[in-house]
């Protein structure tokens, strides 16, 4: 029987709606899984080598590429062996080549890239532009369900389209992308600034997906490792976290200043423009990062100044079901919730385990894994248990979801059959 992977990464919720959307449809024949990017470490990524599934990978577009956690996160998982993959992303207005991207990396993990597609959610950019009426979300998310209908049909139907996307915004992409890694996503990071409205409920620093977040002074302050997610800005409870207008004139003023000298200097002096506009851009680069670090140290001081901003006024937009599913996934740390996870892993064990010694091979057996004759069953399962836990270097709390929903899939197929088995039974006339 086909299953489904879904590995996601959601700043608002946006991709998170989506691929529940999605997934609910797929779910009414298949067994659908779903994997959460932050919070899964990236040095012990889940294996999914045991299972036969079709992978689909589902994230938000920021600065037409896909957001750095995705990246690190794919770069991580192991080669695939003959298995299909699925890339769909949610974007406000275009995704450009961050598909492509994305198929050319998943495709040296050994996965065939089947189809490709993007969905227009609300735009949550509320850093910058302020978020759409709530009319306008709805109405909007309609129309992109409806979209999601079709390409569920399509997914079960086998009736994937082949779909190459273009190079030409891939190559774009591939430019644009790299310079918000390195430096677009920083800078907003450190633009954010929390007005005197913050109540110290340290929302923002419990569900940052990359703990970018530190609270100094009673106040929150960003480091040098912002997603630019928008996560922050649009949960805030007491909407105090805004863009600095100060910072954002001074970022903007640099450049500004650096081109207007080369120009004046190529005037004064004769040398070619495009040399020293060169020059002005890579010196542009460490100026900003300098700039950054300076323009924070007498914040806290200075606070109603870095406070002023065009944001106060923005509506907020978020998914408020998935930041109550975060806020849960957080603080899976109480003695509860370790009791219900612990009790998944002796379940899990129980029950997925034959399948693990059934991908043992005789060859391992022969080289004395555990010994048929002698061991209990017991101890069979948990020889091949340590051994697994070896070659995979993770723990099977790592892939919990895949294991629960490989089990629910083996009860569905077992009630399937005896439901046939009645079907097929003659009634005594």
């Amino acid at each position: 029987m086909t299953r489904f992977v879904i590995h996601y990464f959601s700043g608002t919720g946006n991709t998170w709606k989506m691929i529940n959307y999605l997934g609910d449809q797929l779910q009414k024949f298949y067994s659908v899984s779903y994997v959460n990017i932050e919070t899964v470490s990236s040095a012990h990524s889940p294996n999914f080598e045991i299972f036969e599934a079709i992978h689909i990978f589902a994230f938000p577009i920021y600065c037409f590429s896909a957001p750095d956690i995705v990246y690190r996160y794919i770069n991580s998982l192991p080669r695939f062996q003959e298995q299909k993959a699925i890339i769909l992303c949610t974007c406000g207005q275009m995704a450009g080549g961050a598909l492509g991207l994305i198929s050319r990396i998943l495709a040296t993990k050994g996965l065939e890239i089947s189809f490709t597609d993007f969905f227009i959610y609300p735009d949550n950019f509320t850093q910058i532009m302020n978020a759409p009426p709530e009319d306008a979300c709805r109405n909007l998310i309609r129309k992109t369900e409806e979209k999601l209908d079709l390409t569920a049909q399509k997914i079960l139907q086998s009736n994937i389209p082949s779909r190459k996307p273009l190079l030409l915004l891939t190559i774009f992409s591939a430019v644009i992308g790299p310079f918000f890694k390195f430096m677009g996503r920083i800078l907003l990071g450190k633009m954010y600034i929390a007005d005197n409205n913050c109540n110290e409920c340290n929302l923002c620093k419990k569900l940052c997906p990359v703990q970018a977040i530190e609270i100094k002074n009673k106040k929150p302050k960003w480091d040098w490792k912002c997603e630019a997610c928008q996560r922050c800005i649009n949960i805030c409870p007491q909407k105090s976290i805004q863009t600095s207008l100060f910072k954002l004139l001074l970022y903007l003023l640099i450049p500004l200043l650096l081109f207007a000298a080369a120009y004046k200097f190529s005037s004064l002096c004769g040398t070619k423009q495009y040399i020293l506009f060169i020059s002005a851009a890579l010196l542009w680069i460490p100026l900003s990062f300098l700039t950054a670090y300076l323009a924070e140290q007498p914040e806290n001081r200075l606070r109603s100044l870095y406070a002023s901003s065009i944001t106060k006024h923005f509506r907020r937009y978020s998914v408020k079901s998935y930041i109550n599913k975060l806020l849960e996934i957080k603080t899976m740390g109480s003695n509860v919730q370790q009791n219900k996870r612990d009790s998944f892993v002796r379940k899990c064990a129980a029950t997925h385990l034959e399948n693990i010694i059934e991908k043992t091979t005789s060859h391992d057996i022969k080289k004395g894994a555990y010994n048929i004759e002698k061991d209990s069953i017991a101890e069979k399962k948990e020889a091949v248990m340590v051994k697994y836990r070896k070659r995979s270097r993770i723990s099977i709390e790592q892939y919990l979801p895949v294991i629960l929903q490989a089990e629910e899939m083996k009860k569905q197929q077992m009630v399937s059959e005896q439901e046939k088995e009645v079907q097929d039974k003659p009634h005594p006339s």
